[in-house]
């Protein structure tokens, strides 16, 4: 089998998501913004940052890009400001630049370096001399919805805009009117347009799920690219305009060969899909594609390279040569994404990121693996008689499987459309209740799988769902950086379920979410390296917020007997703190060599159980930590 396409490298550095990235004219830089509010600028050759983090902004950095002669780059941000930078010294060369009234989104720089242009929530584009920082026109307006992506055309003569509102509209810079559209097709928001290199055609990646190809002369959609299971987020042509790339919440990049539908003897129906064998699919990033971004390459090379940014917080570097054929993905590299534990104890399950779901005894054997999903494995959860499983997956479905006779129960439930990431039961066992990167929560009959309620609220990524233990709640906590409780009594009427509480106060994107066993607290853990406890009674914060991680904490949770919380995190630690007094008891443990993404106690509240990226399963023996003594089973999942 051929081993195209390679993952090359994974740069680190950036401590959020990684929002956007470039690439200079010369191929040998790439610039990339973050949620962490900076900018980086990366040396491709050797992998490392070429000075240190450009720090401007006072929010996410949402927009990046090189000016073509590669000594500044553009930044936009949540700040609504547009920056340039030097790339020589990281010092503010131009700006900041103010126009827009809300996140600026998107940005783009002319093909000769002259102008940039910028998108925004507040509806408008703006056009900016790249030299003064001055706009050099009045904002194109037209679109209802929020600006999510624009793009020059080579000539610079044409701007293309992608929107909130599900429509594409194609602006000239002369006339500062729309020449064509709104382009109809998409049934979801665009988030993503680019030109061709040669200005025929564009591309567009929306929340449908779908690639669009449109004929950027007569506005005709001419192609429709199926085969990401997730919201397409970013899509680039190739510089020779053979090759497109996309990228997803799904967590997967597809490459997609192109053909110049005027070239072929049968022109493309509007209709057709593409076949799934023409797309090759990428894996490599835990979480989902914000950005992707072809390099620039020589006329006759054979080397084509694709950058990108993800919500993992790193970049990865790609080849994507032409001279390799088949439909491949890299090697899965087993990282453990989620771990539970039966309610006897009996069996640990751990869900990876190849899409099994592992399952082992208490003594580190490993019993049995289920196969069904076709994406990493966000959430595993036990029911209360410990007789079902169930998972959720990155192929945006949910699996209820009974154990030990490893049979699905039902066919899986796909009824989100992006990536679930995580999934619990209720007390009672009759509910099911999973969350997605579609920002939506989905709760199901367990014995059916029938489809009760789609509750939204949310608006990004929900990263954790639970029931209460008295069933009163289901709690949910997301990207948007708030916590929300749910009426969850009547589950089986019809109406919507009601938001009973909005829980806000951590400063970055809230991960993960659990009840004390009382049902009485709420503990979050966050990218702002803290954890809080919330009284479920009014929604007050007890005690100072828990400090002590150097990274996001990924996994929470209160010990059975209420008197501790552990937490995990991505500094590969896990901490153990006093509810009386929100002290840490121990000192860290310390052992896992890559991020701890799954925490939890046993019923008895002497061991605690991790899972980390570094492929292993670990047990931890706190009376025997207490002691100085060596801390319980390592289960080595490689």
């Amino acid at each position: 089998m051929s081993e195209w396409p390679a993952l090359q490298n994974i740069l680190r550095g950036h401590d959020g998501s990684v929002k956007s990235v470039a690439s200079s004219s010369d191929g040998n830089h790439i610039v990339s913004g973050s949620s962490d509010r900076t900018i980086r600028i990366w040396s491709i050759e050797s992998g490392q940052i070429t000075l240190d983090p450009i720090h401007g902004h006072s929010d996410q950095v949402s927009a990046v890009s090189f000016i073509p002669n590669g000594r500044r780059v553009v930044s936009g941000s949540w700040d609504r400001s547009i920056c340039i930078w030097s790339t020589e010294s990281g010092e503010l060369a131009l700006g900041p630049m103010f126009a827009h009234n809300d996140h600026v989104t998107t940005i783009c720089v002319s093909p000769d370096g002259q102008y940039i242009a910028s998108g925004s929530d507040d509806c408008s584009i703006c056009i900016w001399s790249a030299e003064t920082g001055e706009m050099i026109m009045e904002p194109l307006e037209g679109h209802i919805e929020g600006i999510s992506s624009v793009s020059f055309s080579p000539d610079g003569r044409l701007l293309v805009s992608g929107s909130n509102d599900n429509t594409i509209r194609i602006w000239s810079l002369q006339s500062s009117q729309t020449v064509i559209g709104p382009l109809l097709g998409h049934a979801r928001r665009i988030l993503s347009v680019s030109f061709s290199p040669d200005g025929g055609f564009i591309a567009s990646g929306s929340a449908d799920s779908t690639v669009r190809i449109w004929d950027a002369i007569s506005g005709e959609m001419i192609d429709i690219l199926e085969g990401h299971l997730g919201v397409v987020t970013s899509v680039s042509f190739s510089p020779r305009g053979d090759y497109l790339v996309s990228g997803s919440k799904d967590h997967f990049l597809c490459v997609w060969p192109f053909v110049d539908p005027r070239k072929k003897n049968n022109p493309v129906e509007p209709s057709r899909r593409r076949r799934p064998g023409e797309v090759r699919r990428l894996a490599g990033h835990t979480q989902p594609i914000c950005s992707v971004a072809f390099l620039p390459s020589g006329e006759d090379s054979e080397v084509m390279q694709v950058v990108s940014g993800s919500a993992d917080m790193t970049l990865a570097l790609w080849d994507v040569g032409r001279t390799s054929t088949g439909t491949v993905e890299t090697p899965p590299t087993k990282h453990i994404l989620s771990i539970a534990l039966s309610p006897k104890q009996e069996y640990i399950a751990s869900g990876l990121d190849n899409g099994l779901v592992q399952v082992w005894n208490a003594n580190g054997k490993q019993e049995f693996t289920l196969e069904g999903h076709l994406g990493g494995i966000r959430s595993v959860a036990f029911s209360a008689d410990g007789c079902y499983i169930l998972s959720g997956s990155d192929d945006a479905t949910v699996c209820v499987w009974r154990i030990p006779s490893k049979e699905l129960v039902m066919l899986p439930l796909k009824y989100h459309t992006a990536g679930v990431t995580s999934v619990a039961w209720s007390p009672s066992g009759r509910h099911i209740v999973s969350g997605s990167y579609d920002t939506t929560l989905c709760i199901c009959n367990a014995q059916t799988g029938e489809m009760l309620h789609t509750v939204s609220g949310h608006t990004d990524y929900v990263t954790d769902v639970s029931f209460s233990p008295d069933g009163r709640y289901i709690v949910s906590c997301s990207y948007d950086c708030t916590i929300r409780l749910w009426n969850a009594q009547n589950l089986e009427t019809l109406g919507s379920i009601q938001e009973s509480l909005r829980l806000e106060g951590h400063a970055d994107h809230i991960l993960s979410i659990t009840f004390s066993a009382d049902s009485k607290l709420v503990a979050s853990g966050s990218r702002d390296n803290t954890i809080r406890v919330w009284r479920v009674r009014d929604g007050q914060m007890l005690l100072s917020p828990l400090i002590g991680h150097d990274s996001a904490v990924s996994s929470v949770v209160f010990s059975p007997d209420g008197h501790y919380i552990a937490s995990a995190s991505n500094d590969h630690t896990i901490r153990v703190w006093n509810l009386e007094n929100g002290r840490t008891e121990i000192k860290p443990l310390t052992g896992h060599t890559d991020r701890v993404k799954s925490v939890l106690f046993t019923p008895n509240s002497q061991y605690i159980v991790s899972g980390s990226n570094d492929g292993t399963i670990r047990w931890w023996d706190l009376q025997a930590i207490r002691a100085n003594l060596a801390g319980g089973l390592d289960v080595n999942t490689r």
